[in-house]
């Protein structure tokens, strides 16, 4: 299973507001990218590289798995709907 491309771009998202900074700003901090791949990474249009998925990490005092994964919460809902049981979670219905 992968990443969801766009929850990490919200998550990175949120980093970014969370440090008050702008595209530009931010991309600056991460390995001098351009204001126009952060953007992409938000959108969810692709994934940072390995190095600067940890350098987001480090600004944003997240680990790496929060950003590509979330909470425990939200990465166990997310497997469950993987493996297609999604409605036992929107129904709440349990098994046993």
């Amino acid at each position: 299973m992968k990443p969801d491309a766009i929850k990490v771009g919200s998550r990175i998202n949120f980093i970014r507001k969370k440090l008050g900074l702008t595209m530009q700003e931010f991309g600056h901090k991460v390995s001098n990218s351009p204001r126009s791949t952060v953007s992409t990474w938000e959108h969810g249009g692709n994934l940072p590289s390995k190095e600067k998925m940890s350098q987001i990490a480090k600004l944003g005092q997240v680990n790496e798995d929060w950003i590509k994964w979330g909470d425990f919460e939200e990465y166990i809902n997310e497997y469950i709907s993987f493996l297609g049981y999604s409605n036992y979670i929107s129904n709440r219905q349990y098994i046993a």
